[in-house]
C-alpha cells in the first residue's frame, strides 16, 4: 500500500511519523521544495498521546514534485484549509467569500 499524505503540518506531520514508526511506505508532500529540504534535514518529530515519535529517514517532496505517473491506494489532505481557500479564490479571479 502507498501512502501520500499532502500537508506536514501538526495534523500531517504526527500521522506521517506514527504511520512510518510503525513500518507504512508513506511519502510526503511538503509546500514547496525549501519545506522539503528542511524535513529531509531534520526528519520529523513528534510528542503527546502515545509518546515521542521520531522518523528521520523521510520520503518528501514538494506538492508540486508530484505527477500523473505517481500511484497511490491512499492520499490524505491534511492541508490548512483556509490557505486552501484562498489559493482556490485566487486562481479564480475572486478574493471574496461567497
Amino acid at each position: 500500500m502507498q501512502i501520500l499524505i499532502v500537508g506536514v503540518g501538526a495534523l500531517g506531520g504526527t500521522i506521517a511519523a506514527r504511520a512510518i514508526r510503525s513500518g507504512l511506505p508513506v511519502r510526503l508532500a511538503a509546500r514547496n521544495n525549501d519545506s522539503a529540504k528542511a524535513l529531509r534535514r531534520s526528519g520529523l518529530r513528534v510528542s503527546g498521546i502515545g509518546g515521542e515519535v521520531r522518523a528521520d529517514a523521510i520520503d518528501v517532496a514538494a506538492v508540486e514534485d508530484y505527477g500523473k505517473g505517481d500511484q497511490f491506494d491512499l492520499i490524505l489532505l491534511a492541508t490548512i484549509a483556509y490557505t486552501e481557500w484562498r489559493r482556490c479564490t485566487g486562481a479564480c479571479g475572486s478574493s471574496r467569500r461567497r
